[in-house]
């Protein structure tokens, strides 16, 4: 999987994993993450 987060976003998960963090992912990146297409049918 190619990486969807930009650097920033990255970083800051990072930053919570490395300082054991617990959260949870919620909206888009959850979905895509686990594996379903997060589709917009704006024109």
């Amino acid at each position: 999987m190619r990486n969807i987060f930009n650097d920033d976003y990255r970083d800051f998960i990072t930053a919570l994993n490395n300082n054991d963090v617990e959260y949870i992912l919620v909206g888009g990146y959850s979905v895509i993450l686990h594996g379903h297409a997060r589709n917009t049918w704006y024109f």
